[in-house]
């Protein structure tokens, strides 16, 4: 731990250097390196990449109040902000993990944990949001139900294969650029992006939240799939 303190710097953390590999264009552009920035403050100021992932959490239920609460545009985009930064703090406790050697399997449980709870507030966050909108509370619940369910699924797949994103498997032309597409889509930071700015369009967010939900279930029965069956 000492040698790894004496070495760091923040060019070391800047360059991605331990920054996931496999991620979407936006995580990797912005959320990766608002990631660097935060975990090379933590290690500055002698934070665990536990404790980092912690701070997330109360990051992301302040974004949730204010979206839930937001009157005006300023709130609106306020949230969206919250949202981005707790999600570059999802990114840092990993970085942090990485550059001073560590990682545990008490570290992976919180982070999942942390994820779990995250997305639970987000979900409820969007149904209560959908129901005092002038929607239908049928349509609200289902459209959050599909959203949930998918994200849930996704994140259960993700963890349970351990790869944060399935491979092209030989892929090319058309099907790749589909892939690489798809694979935005469904970037953490584009739908928080989106659920943002769709809060002055409640109609919009309902249909989005559902075909992202089936998104999510459709890619990972392909992650799972591709992953844990076997070829013959």
């Amino acid at each position: 731990m000492n040698n790894a303190r004496t070495s760091l710097d923040f060019q070391s953390f800047w360059s991605q250097r331990y920054a996931t590999r496999q991620c979407a264009w936006m995580t990797r552009v912005l959320s990766q390196r608002a990631g660097a920035l935060i975990a090379w403050l933590a290690w500055r100021g002698g934070r665990s990449a536990n404790q980092v992932t912690l701070v997330g959490l109360p990051i992301t239920l302040a974004a949730c109040a204010v979206y839930l609460g937001a009157e005006s545009s300023s709130g609106a985009l306020l949230s969206m902000l919250l949202f981005q930064l707790a999600f570059g703090f999802d990114c840092a406790d990993g970085q942090l993990a990485r550059a001073t050697a560590s990682n545990s399997d008490f570290g992976g449980w919180l982070d999942v944990s942390v994820d779990y709870a995250r997305n639970a507030a987000i979900a409820m966050t969007l149904l209560l949001f959908l129901l005092s909108s002038e929607v239908s509370a049928y349509l609200a619940a289902l459209a959050v139900l599909i959203y949930s369910s998918g994200e849930l699924i996704n994140l259960h797949t993700v963890t349970y294969v351990n790869r944060g994103d399935f491979q092209a498997h030989g892929l090319s032309g058309t099907r790749n650029r589909l892939r690489v597409l798809l694979l935005a889509f469904k970037d953490t930071p584009v739908v928080l992006l989106c659920i943002g700015v769709l809060w002055w369009w409640p109609q919009g967010l309902l249909v989005y939240l559902a075909g992202l939900g089936l998104l999510h279930l459709l890619v990972a029965t392909v992650q799972a799939r591709a992953r844990l069956i076997p070829r013959h």
